[in-house]
């Protein structure tokens, strides 16, 4: 991508979309602080819709509480081992 957006300038619907894909890949398993920085250069290149503001939106709110050490609700058996 990093090639790609060198040579296309912002507002390339291609170049939105492939960074809507990526945020929303990241959104399902990879790091927030990615989801956040790939909508908002998605949105520099064209793309804006509904979804992706809501999900962009849900990854802002993940991170400020984790920011705040705050619980999300669930549980994670790797985070609560029973193991000292």
């Amino acid at each position: 991508m990093g090639e790609r957006m060198q040579f296309v300038a912002p507002r390339d619907p291609v170049v939105a979309n492939l960074l809507s894909d990526w945020a929303a890949l990241n959104m399902a398993g990879g790091p927030m602080e990615n989801v956040v920085a790939l909508y908002a250069l998605a949105r520099r290149y064209g793309a804006d819709t509904e979804v992706m503001a809501r999900r962009e939106a849900e990854a802002n709110r993940v991170l400020k509480a984790t920011r705040g050490n705050q619980r999300l609700g669930g549980r994670c058996s790797i985070c609560e081992s029973s193991d000292p």
